[in-house]
């Protein structure tokens, strides 16, 4: 047997839904800064993030990248997308300790510093955010007058968003 349509259910005349409560997503920075996250193709889809104004916390003597959202709620399958970064010391030195602290969706189950021939995994702290910790040596990135640090944040499929930032090496 043929199942028979039915009418789907209506609301009376006049009636209202109620309003949402919760929060809702903040917007992706636009792109007005210089520097540029950039995410790898995935099947889903491959976007380009941009720096989106400073930190809303001071961060003394500290580079950072973008800003805080007031969200940083991802589903499982949505772009990853780094919000902020902040490294601290601006100026390297050898044995400095630098500590780097990164906001990133929710969704990414990892995240990492290159810096030269260093590699250094984040520590997750709390849902899309992330802490890392180790002591600079000038042999990471010999002969430069900067250091560039690439972060990088990933899902679990491979899924990921990247940005670049410079720090200046004391190289006394």
């Amino acid at each position: 047997t043929i199942p028979t349509p039915k009418p789907l259910p209506t609301l009376p005349p006049g009636a209202r839904l109620p309003e949402p409560s919760g929060r809702l997503p903040s917007p992706i920075p636009s792109p007005t800064q210089q520097q540029a996250a950039r995410t790898t193709p995935t099947p889903a889809a491959t976007q380009t993030y941009a720096a989106a104004g400073a930190s809303p916390l001071p961060m003394a003597s500290g580079v950072t990248y973008g800003r805080i959202p007031a969200s940083n709620v991802a589903a499982a399958g949505d772009p990853v997308s780094i919000f902020f970064a902040s490294v601290r010391p601006t100026m390297l030195s050898n044995n400095a300790t630098v500590q780097v602290r990164l906001v990133t969706t929710t969704n990414a189950t990892r995240a990492s510093l290159t810096l030269g021939s260093l590699t250094i995994p984040f520590t997750l702290v709390g849902p899309g955010q992330w802490f890392a910790s180790f002591p600079f040596q000038n042999t990471y990135v010999v002969g430069q007058p900067t250091a560039q640090l690439t972060i990088t944040a990933a899902r679990s499929d491979g899924g990921s968003a990247t940005i670049n930032l410079q720090a200046a090496i004391d190289s006394s």
